[in-house]
């Protein structure tokens, strides 16, 4: 039998060629709007629609300028995707959504508010209080849910003795009288490197100053200064929200919330129970 080789001329096959190159070009295999030649020079995953699962598509982050190969591109504690929720640029460390580097919850507006009515017993909704820290930034308490970490709500004086030795504590101070109680017992011990680790969130509320008179912002700072801790956010309860909402017959009171914002435990005469329990929340998270 014979066979036939069929020549086509050389501008025939010069088309087909470029007519495949081009159908590559246009492929996105991921359909996240970015084509896979794009994707190749942009150093992202062509077959990943979000290739540094951060919550933006590779095509949002080639858009912004923003990295499609790290979460958080402007490296300051904040994904990119959160950033963008909070309307800071993702791509400017100077421009964060704290200055405090406070968790962030860009779901908060899917939590239900039960206000300043609510219980405050185990179980109950912490209300969604906004207040100002040491920053002079206003904090929404709700943008501490859905992390997964235990929250203590320390509420205290800048003219409550225990309240300040609570702080001296939390800072890392072994000369408080706390410690002439409960060291050695593991809340104790362990909470201060806990929070410094993200095991356990910390909120101070103070709600009067050294006189028990109304709180402002330079109390705020000066109790900064005084005990710089980092990891703790110092916000003003002005109008002393907390006292009435918590019922508390002392300083300093404290609550372990839930990452849901639900109460876990409070006790109005023994705050140290709270810390016990936040201490067990945050254990139980190791397991």
């Amino acid at each position: 039998m014979r066979s036939f080789l069929v020549l086509l001329p050389l501008p025939f096959l010069l088309i087909a060629c470029g007519d495949a190159a081009t159908e590559n070009e246009d492929v996105d295999s991921d359909g996240d709007g970015l084509m896979d030649s794009e994707e190749s020079t942009f150093g992202t995953d062509p077959a990943t629609a979000d290739s540094d699962a951060d919550g933006l598509s590779d095509k949002e982050e080639f858009d912004l300028g923003t990295s499609g190969t790290s979460a958080d591109t402007d490296e300051d504690g904040y994904s990119d995707a959160d950033e963008v929720s909070a309307g800071v640029d993702p791509t400017d460390a100077s421009s964060m959504i704290y200055a405090g580097g406070w968790p962030y919850n860009a779901d908060k507006d899917s939590m239900e508010d039960p206000g300043w009515g609510g219980g405050h017993s185990s179980g109950d909704m912490l209300p969604r209080f906004a207040w100002t820290d040491q920053f002079g930034e206003t904090v929404d308490i709700y943008d501490y849910a859905n992390h997964g970490v235990p929250i203590v709500l320390d509420l205290s004086g800048v003219w409550c003795y225990w309240c300040n030795e609570v702080a001296k504590w939390m800072d890392g101070k072994n000369n408080n009288a706390i410690a002439d109680y409960y060291e050695g017992e593991g809340w104790y011990d362990e909470l201060p490197d806990m929070v410094a680790n993200g095991e356990v969130y910390w909120v101070t509320a103070l709600d009067a100053d050294v006189n028990g008179g109304s709180i402002h912002d330079e109390d705020l700072v000066g109790w900064y200064e005084t005990y710089d801790n980092p990891d703790i956010a110092i916000l003003a309860d002005k109008d002393m929200e907390l006292q009435s909402f918590m019922n508390v017959s002392g300083y300093p009171s404290a609550m372990a919330i839930n990452p849901d914002m639900t109460i876990e435990k409070y006790s109005a005469n023994d705050y140290t129970k709270a810390f016990s329990k936040a201490y067990d929340m945050a254990i139980a998270n190791r397991e």
